[in-house]
């Protein structure tokens, strides 16, 4: 067989489950967090970012935009590859993803599928690709200097940094893991149930290392914690949280954002469409925190999507 980056393929394989975060109605139960998964992460796990795939995936912009992925003339060689030799489908088999940071500089992700990844572990076996042996499971990797790996748990793929992957082996063992952080699972918790895409971190989990500075650099470095919920019925409903060091940083930053706003419908006064979808965007202060309400109804985003899928359907891996 021939070699492949068998990192890249795996995170196609995940990611193309999960990109589209838009689209009809999805099913009315959406799956809760697993637990299983989310143990797998640090007691002070610094940022988590949940999808619910399978509630993701009953929805139609989801389904329209894979048209063309899951045709394999059209499907990516490392892809194409992947699912010839494992037989899993990344538009029917990923359940949920779960990624965080871990410490400074190390990520862990975990998908979790819907059946058994034997196949997927036979098939990087065969790629020759190196391997380190802890708590009884191979992690792969492509490169000895690699500082990243993947190893398989049953249904769950398990990759990222090389010592968050054993750490969490460890913690798959046995010890404590994010579940025995009361203020953590309060913070998830309050969230609330029934969305399919959550999160949480510092700004510092949010920018990557080398970015550019935002607008209002000042601003953002006030920006102490963020939390994120989206729901899909009927629509799309979500919510950002952001707190600030003090009261008076997220006034400022509230105001900036209601100016940006206001621009934006200005600029956008010949297309309806998106004047509609700002005007779903509700900004407000409370003391030290910003909130940010976004909801777009059905019409809307049916709209929407036809346009966006049109031009992603066309080349969707350039």
């Amino acid at each position: 067989m021939k070699s492949i980056k068998w990192l890249r393929c795996f995170l196609i394989v995940a990611l193309t489950a999960v990109l589209p975060a838009c689209g009809s109605t999805p099913s009315a139960q959406t799956v809760d967090t697993d637990s299983t998964s989310l143990a797998l992460f640090p007691v002070d796990s610094n940022g988590i970012l949940f999808l619910d795939v399978d509630g993701l995936r009953e929805m139609e912009f989801f389904r329209e935009f894979l048209v063309g992925v899951g045709s394999d003339s059209d499907m990516p060689e490392e892809l194409r590859d992947f699912v010839n030799e494992t037989g899993l489908d990344p538009i029917d088999d990923v359940q949920q993803l779960i990624a965080g940071r871990v410490g400074e500089d190390q990520f862990l992700v975990a998908v979790r599928f819907l059946g058994d990844l034997q196949g997927a572990e036979e098939f990087f076996e065969q790629l020759g690709t190196v391997s380190e042996s802890h708590e009884g499971r191979s992690i792969y990797r492509p490169e000895p200097e690699e500082d990243w790996g993947i190893t398989f748990v049953n249904n769950l793929a398990i990759l990222g940094s090389s010592g968050a992957v054993r750490s969490a082996l460890d913690r798959m063992a046995g010890g404590p893991s994010v579940l025995d952080n009361t203020e953590t699972m309060a913070e998830i918790q309050a969230l609330g149930d029934g969305n399919q895409v959550w999160g949480f971190g510092s700004i510092a989990d949010l920018i990557p290392e080398g970015a550019p500075p935002p607008v209002a650099m000042d601003l953002v470095a006030a920006l102490e914690r963020v939390t994120f919920r989206m729901r899909l019925e009927a629509g799309v409903t979500a919510r950002m949280t952001g707190t600030f060091t003090t009261a008076d940083t997220a006034t400022r930053a509230g105001d900036l954002l209601r100016g940006f706003l206001a621009l934006g419908m200005m600029g956008s006064a010949d297309r309806p469409d998106v004047v509609e979808l700002l005007s779903g965007v509700q900004v407000r202060n409370a003391e030290a925190a910003v909130e940010i309400d976004f909801s777009v109804p059905q019409e809307l985003l049916d709209r929407l999507a036809e346009s966006v899928v049109s031009d992603l359907s066309e080349s969707p891996f350039e």
